[in-house]
């Protein structure tokens, strides 16, 4: 493949694609965070999203979370409730409890999560609950 072809052809969307699949750690991501239009743009996306409330609406790509990656969150996981149980220990009121690091979301994961959602609504309407009766009514 060359690149240069596919910009004299001006496939400037399948050019887009192909730097979106670059692993996170190549010198070319590495270069765009560091230009600083390109980092500006990214901070200022970053804090709109902070302010909407909308930070890390998901987890890490699929393609980018191998099993090193899952056994670093699992030890992750495991340092932050020590961490919680050694301040428990130690005296301290109410430690904050830790929040799990978000895993890859899929399409998969996404239609497992509905269908459960689904199952205990049919569960709560046989003791005559409704859809919007729950919190979670509200997210659909």
């Amino acid at each position: 493949m060359d690149l240069s072809e596919y910009l004299q052809q001006g496939r400037w969307k399948a050019t887009l694609e192909l730097i979106d699949q670059l692993p996170w750690d190549s010198r070319f991501r590495e270069a765009m965070l560091n230009d600083p239009d390109y980092a500006d743009a990214i901070a200022e996306h970053q804090l709109r999203q902070d302010d909407e409330g909308k930070k890390d609406a998901v987890g890490p790509r699929i393609s980018e979370y191998g099993p090193v990656e899952q056994r670093l969150t699992t030890l992750i996981e495991l340092e932050k409730a020590n961490l919680f149980w050694a301040q428990v220990a130690a005296g301290v009121k109410k430690p904050p409890k830790p929040k799990p690091e978000k895993p890859p979301m899929t399409l998969v994961s996404k239609l497992i999560k509905q269908k459960g959602e689904e199952a205990g609504f049919e569960i709560a309407s046989l003791f005559g609950f409704s859809r919007d009766d729950f919190f979670a009514s509200s997210r659909n």
